[in-house]
């Protein structure tokens, strides 16, 4: 997979990342194969990650299920594929080589423009999941208004930016929890088996272990509350 170089800049020294990512719904048929996923409820579709051109469209589709044949089927008749090519076949898993028609075009279109990458699409019943990732918000709000102007109807789920403060800010992490995760996985505190202790991590945070150990739960147990357990209540504050 081809990726994009981030925007950086200077914080404290080190270099941060600027993007921010777009998660978003898209109803299939105002997108692709709305006929083929709701003929066929229980395949799961997704497209391969990607950063799309204008040369290239998203040709790679990858399909899963217990009914590849009638998934085929549909497919072969849809109005919005010109070309359907089977490239690999698996007992319950194919990948398919596709030429789309304008409605895919559309919404690509509107990521090239803004310069963004696929960073995840994948289709279950009527409706198709987005992430995409865009160098910052100004190419973020260009892709949403394309969106508007060609009346494509997405809903727009999350928003948010990976800088610094901004993935402090969405997780309710403070400053010193986010620096002492960041440096546990930069050194290998969370490989099997641990390329560092909580000593080493404390001699280069210049706190003891017991501090660091403080730290790091704290930050976990934000992550896992404002991710896996409930969406974010409040950006304010932090432990």
């Amino acid at each position: 997979m081809r990726e994009v170089t981030p925007t950086h800049y200077r914080w404290g020294g080190e270099a941060e990342i600027m993007a921010i990512i777009l998660e978003f719904s898209l109803p299939a048929e105002s997108f692709a194969l709305g006929d083929a996923l709701e003929a066929v409820p229980s395949i799961e579709v997704e497209l391969d990650q990607v950063v799309p051109t204008e040369q290239q469209s998203l040709p790679f589709l990858w399909v899963e299920g217990n009914a590849l044949d009638a998934f085929e089927q549909q497919v072969a008749s849809t109005s919005n594929v010109d070309q359907f090519r089977l490239v690999e076949s698996m007992p319950d898993r194919r990948l398919y080589e596709l030429d789309w028609n304008d409605r895919v075009d559309c919404l690509v279109e509107g990521i090239v423009e803004a310069k963004g990458t696929l960073l995840a699409a994948q289709a279950t019943g009527g409706h198709w999941q987005f992430r995409l990732r865009f160098p910052d918000r100004r190419h973020a709000k260009r892709f949403q208004s394309h969106c508007v102007e060609t009346e494509m109807p997405i809903d727009l789920s999350k928003l948010y930016d990976l800088s610094k403060s901004g993935f402090r800010k969405e997780y309710n992490l403070t400053e010193k929890q986010y620096d002492a995760l960041r440096l546990a996985y930069d050194r290998g505190y969370f490989h099997e088996p641990r390329a560092v202790d909580l000593a080493d991590l404390g001699t280069e945070l210049s706190i003891s272990p017991r501090a660091v150990s403080y730290r790091l739960r704290r930050g976990i147990s934000s992550l896992v509350e404002h991710t896996i357990t409930t969406p974010v209540q409040s950006e304010n504050g932090g432990r």
